[in-house]
């Protein structure tokens, strides 16, 4: 029959076998039953914004679960904010009320439905979990007792997911299958062309699901719509599509969004979708994943007249690490004793520049950065290199240091990643016999051609091609031989521009043929489209996949002390600018820690804290 029609075959088995209808679990006593047996609690979970017109209805259904049967334990509301009487309306009813910007507030308040769920796993208690939209107009027991019947009935599943049919409302007319619109353009074809084990999920995208919280609390958590999506490719890589199972729950009535706001949800979730292909393999996307998202709005102009208008928008899915990595929830749960959860720990990489941070400005000395970097190495944290230097003063450093993790060499030029590092396959743009680069930069010898051009125009400028190896040894502080490896450049040109006042004019004649210039510890610089932060972006996704299957989360560090390492300090998750008193001090518009030590005294320090 061959692989493929054994891959079917196992994928049909499971959709009948773990595929069940709510009705079967009618018998609550019988449910009630096997909770007991097992020692079980189990908590509903109802996120909430703005939700006065249906959330009433929701709890009076689902309460008597709760202060009748003993089915469930407790029953949460967790609120994003809501300016209605959605909190009052909760409290009436004896559902215990939270707002998630009170949850957890060291780490912020991202808002989305994503964010509200991770934090329900905090302030919830039970060992079954269920999560259920506030919106059901139809609202019936069968939303609760079906999601938990096979997580009681059966050991092996832990998470189940809701299906149904989804009529919508299309004038004053009902259309019974009209539903599922994002599920049926986006989601579904997306599965079927790179994860087909999923495509057999019906409703991916349901609201109502239900998990142990031994395994939800291994998984990151997106904060927004894109929640549904990463949860059913994180369990199923993680546990196995058979410890999954959906369940009929009949029939869904709820309000229905318009176009334009699944135009909005589709983006969000296509960048988690495309986050998660990326980690784990299945679509390489070199380029950066897209988070502004242009609309298309009609208005009415200055002569009445009905005209159209681009207007791009911000969408940004966050990811929260798996809750289980936090102190506050380990303390809570009784968890800090447990080594267990160690293993899903961040994983942390560190980028650095060189000059000014890890070596000295003047000598070029890692002597008072020695000590972290061994540490490093001993941890098993990648140090990433990320410099305006060339790839030959690259590997000087790397083989004295005994550094073999990948680096980005010419200011985001390229990155070169050892053979065999990643054990798994990606894009990349060149292959030697030592590495795999990916490339973002334009060869040197075009940019030396704008360069010419401007020397042409009577602006004194010298380039690393204009001077000789001794002169540039002489001018850097540099050993010859160094400065040989200075000159073998490949995606990017450094000069010096004798005269500062000509500064502004030179660097907009490059702006204006279409080129990136940026500022280095002792020189300009001439690049193409690229820059620090993009190479940062595309090997922290190879970092994230390599690290995904071990079940840990990533958490970047950089290091940098100027300009051109702005764009690699916004792309990760710690920046820190190491102090350099060779160079004005640093100024950025966004949130950065300094170190209060000079040069690699700093930058040894701060790396010893923050590990």
């Amino acid at each position: 029959m061959g692989l493929y029609g054994e891959y079917i075959m196992k994928l049909d088995e499971w959709f009948e076998k773990n595929r069940y209808k709510c009705q079967s679990f009618s018998n609550i006593k019988r449910l009630v039953r096997l909770k007991k047996e097992k020692g079980l609690t189990i908590s509903l979970c109802i996120p909430t914004l703005n939700e006065e017109k249906t959330l009433g209805k929701v709890l009076d259904t689902v309460k008597p679960l709760m202060d009748k049967h003993h089915l469930l334990d407790e029953i949460i509301v967790i609120d994003g904010n809501s300016t209605d009487s959605t909190k009052d309306i909760a409290e009436m009813r004896g559902a215990k009320f939270f707002r998630d910007s009170e949850i957890l507030r060291r780490y912020g308040s991202v808002g989305g439905k994503g964010d509200a769920l991770w934090k329900a796993l905090y302030v919830s208690q039970g060992d079954i979990i269920i999560f259920l939209d506030a919106d059901i107009k139809n609202i019936h027991p069968r939303f609760v007792y079906g999601l938990i019947g096979p997580l009681l009935t059966q050991n092996n599943i832990n998470f189940t997911k809701a299906f149904y049919r989804r009529p919508i409302k299309v004038g004053e007319k009902i259309v019974p299958l009209g539903g599922g619109r994002v599920t049926e353009l986006l989601i579904r074809p997306l599965f079927n062309m790179y994860f087909p084990e999923l495509s057999a999920f019906i409703q991916p995208l349901s609201g109502e699901y239900a998990g142990r919280r031994e395994v939800l609390e291994k998984l990151s958590f997106f904060t927004g719509y894109g929640i549904e999506t990463s949860l059913l490719i994180d369990i199923s890589k993680k546990y196995g599509l058979e410890t999954m199972a959906q369940v009929d729950l009949k029939k869904r009535v709820h309000r229905n969004q318009d176009i334009a706001s699944l135009s909005n949800m589709s983006f969000g979730i296509l960048q988690v979708f495309t986050k998660r292909a990326n980690t784990m393999g299945k679509l390489i996307q070199v380029k950066d994943i897209r988070r502004s998202y242009n609309t298309i709005e009609r208005y009415r102009n200055d002569h009445n007249k009905i005209d159209y208008k681009m207007k791009p928008k911000l969408i940004r899915e966050k990811q929260r690490p798996p809750i289980i990595t936090i102190n506050e929830y380990r303390k809570k749960f009784n968890k800090e004793s447990d080594p267990s959860w160690e293993k899903y720990t961040l994983q942390k990489i560190v980028y650095t520049d060189l000059d000014g941070t890890m070596i000295d400005h003047h000598t070029y000395s890692y002597i008072d950065s020695l000590d972290a970097i061994n540490l490093l190495k001993k941890k098993k944290i990648p140090i990433i290199i990320c410099t305006s230097k060339t790839r030959a003063e690259i590997e000087k450093y790397r083989i004295s240091l005994n550094i073999r993790d990948p680096f980005i060499s010419e200011n985001g030029g390229a990155i070169f990643i050892p053979k065999n590092y990643f054990k798994f396959e990606y894009s990349f743009d060149k292959e030697t016999s030592k590495y795999k680069i990916i490339e973002f930069g334009t060869s040197v010898e075009t940019l030396r051609k704008i360069l010419d051009t401007i020397k042409q125009q009577g602006y004194r400028i010298t380039t690393f091609e204009d001077m000789s190896e001794t002169q540039l040894a002489k001018d850097a502080g540099l050993k010859k031989e160094e400065a040989q490896a200075a000159k073998l450049r490949e995606y990017d040109e450094a000069f010096k521009i004798r005269n500062k006042k000509d500064t502004e004019k030179i660097t907009q004649i490059i702006t204006d043929e279409g080129y990136n210039h940026t500022k280095g510890g002792r020189y300009a610089h001439i690049m193409g489209q690229n820059d620090k932060g993009k190479a940062v972006l595309i090997l922290t996704e190879l970092f994230r996949r390599k690290y995904k299957d071990l079940g840990r989360e990533t958490k970047t560090i950089g290091l940098g002390d100027g300009q051109n390492d702005i764009p690699m300090l916004k792309e990760v998750d710690i920046p820190i600018i190491v102090k350099n008193t060779a160079n004005p001090e640093l100024d950025v518009d966004f949130d950065v820690k300094r170190t209060r030590q000079n040069g690699p005294k700093g930058w040894s320090r701060s790396v010893k804290e923050l590990i």
